[in-house]
């Protein structure tokens, strides 16, 4: 009675571990830019690019392109990096006025709704100016259809991105 009663407990324990670890998920560190963003369990992590900015992922039963990396932000003399998402904000207003978006002064955020398609790219600087900065990046395309689905874990991914210390 006592044995079973401690392979119950045991049991319990390992299931609450496994339980855990699936909300908690899986990380993606970036050596090269250093920064790390959190992934569900559900998703694939891809082969890092060629150029070891990012890393693509895929999720099963869907054709979802997520995409996390880093860039460059244009060297631009005294040009905060308010400024930049400001011109950017401008650019992609006369391509298409975006359905969400959010400007402030570390992050340039929107999403796009066309041909059956959302488009949602965050775009975020850690440093005040743009001048040797970094831009980081999570993008994602998939089908309208599937934004209920979508929408939580790329929510997970932009809500975790993060400097490496």
């Amino acid at each position: 009675m006592i044995q079973r009663m401690m392979v119950a407990a045991v049991l319990g324990v390992v299931g609450l571990s496994t339980v855990s670890m699936a909300k908690a998920g899986q990380s993606y560190c970036n050596s090269k830019y250093e920064y790390c963003v959190a992934f569900p369990n559900s998703m694939q992590a891809l082969p890092e690019a060629e150029n070891g900015d990012g890393r693509a992922f895929r999720l099963a039963g869907s054709t979802a392109d997520i995409r996390v990396y880093a860039s460059t932000m244009p060297l631009i003399l005294d040009m905060s990096a308010q400024q930049y998402f400001r011109a950017s904000q401008k650019e992609q207003r006369a391509k298409k006025i975006p359905d969400y978006e959010l400007l402030k002064a570390d992050r340039y955020v929107f999403s796009v709704r066309e041909g059956g398609q959302i488009t949602y790219v965050f775009n975020r600087s850690f440093k005040q100016t743009s001048k040797d900065g970094l831009m980081y990046s999570v993008y994602a395309q998939y089908p309208a259809a599937e934004q209920k689905r979508l929408q939580p874990i790329i929510q997970q991914m932009t809500r975790s991105l993060r400097l490496l210390p």
